[in-house]
């Protein structure tokens, strides 16, 4: 996995996209006023002449386009190197994941923090940005930006040294869902998508009007067959969303209750179990009001939710019994016992030390404490509670992994599908030679039309890909997603299912072709 970072910043308003919309329709106007028929032909010709409405649509996807040419048309670039000088006066910066499987681009905003309390830094300011839900820091030394990690890596001999770990965010797991529109946007800007566009484009020049918009019309509704997948997606993500609780922390050597969402990692907390579990009512109040800004918030929250464990944690001392069905789809009960302090040896949450870690979502059904709580807690009163110490938040914990998972898994990566694009390549070639010969031959012919040639000699070349085959490749998607659903089987990326359709010919051919030989 590596990570490249480029600094950008808006253009000026008179280099934005946006203000050309405005001219080149006024311009449009201002032609048909002076070499047509006024008024009444500017109402013929826009009646008439949809091919150019639809050029307009077409040409106004740019805005749309993906990241790597959105930063060259909307922002102006500052270059890779990350010095001091350039991120204070830059805003934006556009981080590229390169992984061997896929490609992922996002622009984020650079947040400048002054108080340094909050990020651990020996600077007056910090930037730091968020990219996949993860939080980087800038790192003057490296000039980069660095991934924010809790320590969960720490000699359980030297527990009392273990600090707060401050910079790692609110703990929550909350991911809003975008508008219609902004999925539609997204939709319409893929590449057979905007092929499909063009084909309709040419067929509106060819005087086929009919036959173009009844094709729009089917393309719309292939869009919105795919958007409401995806809408039904994110709304079962949105369900394992937790609403934030009330626990008791040790800060400050004395116990306070606050909001789950302010935990940070390296605090020590009391643990509940899921009776006796409080919700933070003041959260729940704000949250569960109607917003317009989501439009499925109140369909997908889930009120009970605050019950569950909101954040990785090690048991110090004591017995929890817990269950993680969340997690790991087993209803048996797992016995979580409390950490060996004296052991000297590193905590290992994976694989020795996992019956020792409550993870985030798990619910605790049963708790049995003691008085042996660590050296630098004052236990005076004697008590008896079960001691948990904070090791992950947020989307660094292992449901905030599981959920990042299916967020990223359903986003737009750019698979390198060499061989896909090879065979395009190809009958693109013929497609040319026969589009260059057709129209070198009839444009000597005085009787026909060069306009109509050219839109000819253009759907040739767009009939590389056969337009019904979007069509009828989402209809199969959504009978495969139907027959998943009735088999119990959750799939969290639809558009991968041709590709892992794919995957298993290939793989039967070649046993079948085994099996022949032998």
């Amino acid at each position: 996995m590596k990570l490249s970072f480029e600094l950008l910043n808006l253009r000026q308003s008179f280099m934005s996209f946006d203000t050309f919309k405005g001219p080149i329709i006024l311009g449009f106007i201002c032609y048909q006023f002076y070499y047509g028929e006024g008024f009444y032909g500017l109402i013929k010709c826009i009646y008439g002449r949809l091919d150019v409405i639809m050029l307009l649509f077409f040409f106004s996807l740019f805005q749309y386009w993906p990241i790597e040419i959105k930063s060259r048309i909307k922002y102006y670039s500052g270059g890779h190197k990350l010095t001091k000088e350039k991120i204070r006066n830059y805003k934006f910066c556009r981080v590229q994941l390169n992984k061997q499987q896929y490609s992922y681009s996002e622009i984020v905003d650079i947040i400048e923090v002054e108080n340094k309390e909050e990020i651990n830094s020996h600077s007056n300011k910090q930037y730091w940005i968020i990219f996949m839900e993860n939080r980087y820091i800038y790192d003057e030394a490296k000039e980069s930006f660095i991934k924010v990690k809790p320590n969960s890596k720490f000699n359980l001999k030297n527990l009392e040294k273990h600090q707060r770990s401050y910079g790692c965010g609110i703990n929550t797991l909350y991911q809003p869902i975008n508008l219609t529109h902004n999925l539609l946007n997204e939709q319409s800007i893929q590449p057979l998508s905007l092929l499909q566009i063009f084909s309709v484009f040419l067929w509106l020049q060819d005087e086929s009007t009919i036959y173009a918009l009844f094709t729009m019309f089917m393309l719309y509704c292939q869009f919105c067959s795919a958007i409401q997948n995806r809408i039904t997606i994110l709304q079962n993500i949105r369900d394992i969303y937790q609403n934030p609780q009330l626990i008791t922390v040790y800060r400050d050597n004395q116990w306070r209750q606050i909001s789950s969402q302010f935990l940070d990692p390296g605090e020590v907390v009391i643990l509940q179990t899921a009776e006796k579990i409080k919700p933070d009512e003041n959260y729940m109040t704000q949250f569960l009001q109607p917003q317009q800004a989501d439009l499925f918030q109140n369909k997908t929250t889930n009120v009970d939710s605050y019950k569950y464990t909101p954040c990785d944690i090690l048991l110090l001392n004591g017995q929890a019994i817990v269950n993680e069905s969340m997690l790991t789809m087993d209803n048996v009960p797992q016995v979580k016992e409390g950490i060996n302090q004296n052991q000297n040896e590193y905590l290992d949450i994976k694989e020795k030390h996992k019956s020792n870690v409550i993870f985030c979502g798990s619910e605790i059904i049963q708790l049995k404490g003691n008085t042996q709580y660590p050296s630098y807690i004052n236990n005076d009163e004697n008590q008896s509670e079960c001691l948990g110490l904070v090791l992950r938040t947020g989307f660094s914990t292992a449901k905030g992994k599981f959920m990042k998972t299916m967020l990223y898994n359903n986003q737009d990566v750019n698979r390198k599908q060499i061989g896909e694009l090879f065979i395009a390549l190809f009958l693109l070639i013929f497609a040319s030679i026969a589009s260059a010969y057709i129209f070198i031959n009839c444009f000597q012919e005085e009787s026909r039309n060069k306009y109509y040639l050219f839109i000819r000699c253009l759907l040739i070349i767009t009939t590389v890909v056969p337009f019904l085959l979007p069509m009828i490749l989402s209809i199969t998607v959504q009978d495969s997603l139907e027959l998943f659903e009735f088999k119990k089987i959750f799939c969290t990326q639809s558009s991968k299912i041709p590709l892992a359709a794919k995957e298993f010919f290939w793989h039967l051919i070649k046993l079948l072709h085994q099996l022949i030989i032998d």
